[in-house]
This record gives C-alpha cells, sequence and structure tokens, in this order.
C-alpha cells in the first residue's frame, strides 16, 4: 500500500494519512487493512415524533338553583346552588347590595360545584332587592318593606317584557318595558358590565313611578371574545349576551 487510505461518502472521496482505506457509501461501511476487507452493515431505523396541539383552554359556564327569592321584613338566610360546566372552573360570589345581604364567610369563592349561603336583614324601611353574582350568572333577593312604609316606595316586584337578550358585536340599543303592580311604587334599573348601559328611563328620571321603560345599550365588542352582562329592575334580572367581532 502507498501509505495513504481513501474515503468515500456518497460520492466525495477524501484521502488521508495511515495504512487502510475506508468506503463509506449510504448504508455500508467497507474497511480494508492492506488488503484485509470488512464489512459493517448499519441499520436504518424510523423514529416518530409526535407533539400534543396547545391547549386551548377550559371555557367556565355556572348555572345557579334557585335564581330569586322573596323575604318578609324579618329577614333570615339562606343558600342557592352553583353548578360549574367543569370542575377546574373557579367562581366568586359578590353581592350588589351589602348593606342588608351579606355573603357568608366560607362562601365567597369555590370551584367546581358548591352552595352559596348569605343572610339577609330585617327591613324596616320600604321594599328592596339586591343581587349575588356568581360567574356572571345573579341570584335575584328581594325583600318586603314596613307595613308603615308610605306611598311612593319601591316595589315589591317588578315584570319586565324579557328576561334575556342576545345582540351581535356592533352597538345594540332596544327597549325594556317595565310593569310594577301599582301605580305609586317605584322602580330603578342597574348595570353590571360597564357595556351595558342604561341611557334614560320614562315617563320620569328613576327612581321611576309606576309603569314605564328604560332606553338601554350594549357597546360595541372589541375584545374578541364573548360576554355577558346584566340588567337588574328592583332586583329582577334581565341577561344580555353580546357575540364577539
Amino acid at each position: 500500500m502507498d501509505g495513504h487510505a481513501e474515503r468515500v461518502l456518497g460520492d466525495h472521496h477524501e484521502r488521508f494519512a495511515g495504512d487502510r482505506q475506508r468506503h463509506v457509501r449510504f448504508q455500508r461501511f467497507g474497511e480494508h487493512w492492506c488488503g484485509a476487507h470488512r464489512d459493517i452493515s448499519v441499520a436504518v431505523k424510523t423514529f416518530t415524533v409526535s407533539q400534543a396541539a396547545a391547549s386551548t383552554g377550559t371555557t367556565c359556564s355556572f348555572t345557579l338553583s334557585p335564581t330569586n327569592i322573596n323575604y318578609t321584613t324579618a329577614g333570615g338566610s339562606g343558600s342557592f346552588a352553583v353548578t360549574a360546566s367543569d370542575p377546574s372552573c373557579t367562581w366568586t360570589a359578590s353581592s350588589t347590595a351589602t348593606a342588608w345581604l351579606t355573603v357568608n364567610s366560607g362562601s365567597t369563592s369555590g370551584t367546581g360545584n358548591g352552595t352559596v349561603s348569605y343572610t339577609v336583614q330585617a327591613n324596616t324601611s320600604g321594599a328592596r332587592s339586591g343581587a349575588i353574582n356568581v360567574g356572571g350568572q345573579a341570584f335575584a333577593v328581594t325583600q318586603e318593606g314596613s307595613s308603615s312604609t308610605p306611598p311612593g316606595s319601591a316595589c315589591s316586584t317588578v315584570t319586565l317584557d324579557g328576561t334575556s337578550k342576545s345582540v351581535g358585536a356592533s352597538e345594540a340599543n332596544w327597549v325594556i318595558n317595565v310593569t310594577t303592580p301599582d301605580a305609586s311604587c317605584t322602580w330603578t334599573a342597574t348595570s353590571d358590565a360597564d357595556w351595558l348601559v342604561i341611557k334614560s328611563t320614562a315617563p320620569t328620571a328613576m327612581p321611576v313611578a309606576g309603569s314605564g321603560y328604560a332606553k338601554v345599550r350594549a357597546v360595541t365588542n372589541t375584545t374578541g371574545a364573548s360576554r355577558t352582562g346584566h340588567f337588574t329592575f328592583n332586583g329582577v334580572v334581565y341577561t344580555v349576551k353580546q357575540g364577539a367581532s
């Protein structure tokens, strides 16, 4: 031998110093030492790699049971059930009338299904209403007023011309009609979302005496996600669902 060797890889040849010659062609290696020859075969193995898609997250929704209750002037305590769409869904409970309707300690938050307990204080004034909000849903509480309450006090309840509305992502305007049990009691409307607006009420500004209506608006949704909010009329909840853009 001439003291040099040649290395072959595919169509590539490379000479290097030494006393042996190595031929490499794809899957076979041939080695020579001064006339001796040895073949080494290398098996080909295929490896499959699978990658899971990124999680899109869990969409949570909640159902309350019951959804409303009325108390006498004596007040009292009670509870309602929270049913979650998934065991991993978390929720919080908050009162819209903390002066007389309070969520009891230990019921202010939870994960999955649960129970919210609350306390209603005695009422020595006019009829009143409030709600406990849980995961975008409202539990409405009304309480009767004292028998000595003069005319013009809040209506113990009202009737709306609907309980919910679904709108698109664009701005929406409409009217909610309110019917009262008599012409002397009053009602007010509130919103629990900054994108739900009470533009005006009739026949007077709030508090409105007797039957009337409220002009409301859902502003344009630019968040990219659907959303839910509520109007409340003397404890009666009106739900609004707005689609994504």
